[in-house]
C-alpha cells in the first residue's frame, strides 16, 4: 500500500509524479507477486499472506500470487492466506511497524490498518517518515551542490577556454544549493 503519502509540512508531489509513483509501484508489487512452478509447489498460503502485510502490500497481491499457480496447476488456498495476512497486519500496524516502514520512504495509504491500530501505526509512522524526507532532501542537495562543484573543477581544468561566465553560474547555483540545505537543516532543528 504505497499510493498515498502521509500529510506533512512538505509540499505534496505534482499529479504527473504521482502518477509516475503509482505506475512504480504497480509494476514494483507485479514483480513481487512472481511465482514460478517450485515457489508455488511448495506455497505456505498463511506464510505468504502474513509477509505480505508486513510489508505493508495489498490483499490483491494474494490474488495475484494464486493467479500465477493456478497457472501452474498448484493447490491455492486463499483462507490461509487472508489468517496469514491478518495475522501480519496485527505485527505491521503497530507504532513500531510504522516506525520501520517510514523510515524506508514507503508511502501508506489510510485505512489500511484497522482503525483500533491505525492510530499508533500513524504514531511511529509519520515522524519516521518525516525523517525520511529530510535525509533524501539532504542527499540530494548535497548531490547537486558536489556534481556543479565538479563541473567547476573541469571547467578550469580546461587551458585555452574562457569558462568564467559558467563558473560564475555554477557558483551561484552552489550558493543558492547551500541555503537551501542551511534552511532545511535550521527547520529540521526547529521541528526537534
Amino acid at each position: 500500500m504505497r499510493d498515498v503519502p502521509p500529510p506533512t509540512r512538505s509540499n505534496q508531489p505534482t499529479q504527473a509524479l504521482r502518477a509516475l509513483l503509482i505506475v512504480a509501484v504497480a509494476g514494483a508489487l507485479a514483480g513481487c507477486a512472481t511465482m514460478d512452478a517450485k515457489d508455488c509447489e511448495h506455497a505456505d498460503w498463511a506464510a505468504l499472506g502474513r509477509t505480505d502485510a508486513l510489508h505493508g502490500r495489498s490483499t490483491s497481491m494474494g490474488a495475484e500470487r494464486a493467479k500465477e499457480c493456478r497457472k501452474y496447476g498448484d493447490p491455492v488456498n486463499m483462507n490461509a492466506y487472508q489468517t496469514g495476512f491478518r495475522a501480519g497486519l496485527v505485527d505491521f500496524c503497530t507504532p513500531a511497524g510504522g516506525a520501520a516502514f517510514g523510515d524506508k520512504g514507503e508511502y501508506y495509504t489510510r485505512g489500511y490498518c484497522p482503525v483500533g491500530t491505525e492510530a499508533g501505526f500513524l504514531s511511529g509512522y509519520t515522524p519516521a517518515f518525516e525523517r525520511y524526507q529530510f535525509r533524501e532532501k539532504v542527499r540530494s542537495l548535497r548531490s547537486d551542490i558536489d556534481s556543479r562543484e565538479s563541473e567547476i573543477r573541469k571547467l578550469r581544468s580546461q587551458k585555452g577556454k574562457d569558462n568564467s561566465a559558467r563558473i560564475e553560474r555554477l557558483d551561484s547555483e552552489i550558493r543558492r544549493l547551500r541555503r537551501q540545505l542551511e534552511d532545511e537543516m535550521m527547520m529540521r532543528a526547529v521541528d526537534r
